[in-house]
């Protein structure tokens, strides 16, 4: 009895193991042993040939339970027969068992010993992917630097595999494990980067998982305005109040980035301000208790 192949480095589901019942004078599987026929053999083999098989993770310790094994049919006399294991659902390293079952020739010399292969990798596992990107939402940069990590290597991936919303792809670079994809876009919006899945394959032939990425792109200005509760014009020398109001949260904004005509802040540290990521106060009086005219506040762009 031979294997076809006896053992294996990477293997994924579905694969076929043939096994070979013949008449040379030897029995023996995957070269691991032989053992002579206690009778000179006469040409051919008896009908009633069965089999049964066991994937263990052990090589020295007998399987418990057997699966019947369907011989291909042959006529008595026959030099030779097969049958076929299909290993399904395994991961990771297996020996396979074989249990002769009324095995022999016409003069009646059989097989009996129990017999096991080398060892079979098997690899059932997707590649998975981790995609990161080199700037956080929000952001405003008119191009995204994305790395895609797998965990392992794999073959097959092109530019026209990957899924992009809202971007254009300018470069996919990169082998093996780790690729990385340059995507510029056109504005404010929310750009997706996405692997679909079975779009390359590790050494086993693993179609990859599915992964997904999103960014927003926030590429316009915060709009401001700046209000009073004061009447116009203001007959009175007095502090007037101003209310600047951002349209949405921003950061770094100071005193130093107001712009003042014809008025003044007598207390810096009291008279701006923060309310909120959105809102901000100020209060200023005429630079003249007499002054008549404008009292004007801007706030510098950028």
């Amino acid at each position: 009895i031979n294997l076809y192949p006896s053992s294996n480095q990477n293997w994924k589901q579905s694969q076929s193991i043939e096994i070979e019942i013949f008449e040379n004078g030897d029995i023996g599987l995957g070269g691991d042993f032989f053992v002579p026929p206690p009778n000179e053999l006469k040409s051919g083999l008896a009908l009633g040939a069965q089999l049964q098989y066991a994937w263990s993770t052990s090589k020295t310790e007998e399987p418990t339970q057997w699966t019947t094994l369907n011989v291909a049919e042959y006529e008595e006399g026959t030099e030779s027969t097969t049958a076929t294991v299909i290993a399904s659902g395994l991961n990771g390293k297996y020996y396979l068992w074989v249990k002769p079952i009324n095995v022999k020739d016409l003069a009646g010399n059989s097989v009996t010993d129990t017999i096991k292969s080398g060892e079979f990798w098997f690899d059932n596992t997707r590649p998975t992917i981790e995609i990161t990107a080199d700037k956080q939402s929000p952001t405003n940069a008119e191009t995204i630097t994305y790395t895609l990590t797998f965990s392992e290597e794999v073959t097959g991936l092109e530019s026209s595999d990957i899924v992009v919303t809202n971007g254009t792809i300018q470069s996919l670079s990169g082998s093996g494990q780790q690729y990385t994809l340059v995507v510029s876009n056109s504005g404010t919006c929310t750009q997706t980067v996405s692997v679909p899945q079975n779009v390359c394959v590790d050494s086993a032939g693993n179609g990859n998982e599915t992964a997904e990425i999103s960014i927003e792109i926030d590429r316009t200005r915060p709009t401001v305005t700046i209000t009073t509760e004061e009447p116009n014009p203001v007959s009175k020398y007095r502090w007037i109040e101003y209310i600047i109001k951002f349209s949405e949260p921003v950061t770094g904004f100071e005193q130093s980035d107001i712009y003042i005509i014809n008025g003044e802040i007598m207390d810096k540290g009291q008279q701006f301000k923060k309310i909120s990521d959105t809102e901000y106060t100020i209060s200023v009086k005429s630079e003249d208790a007499f002054m008549y005219g404008a009292l004007n506040i801007k706030v510098i762009v950028n």
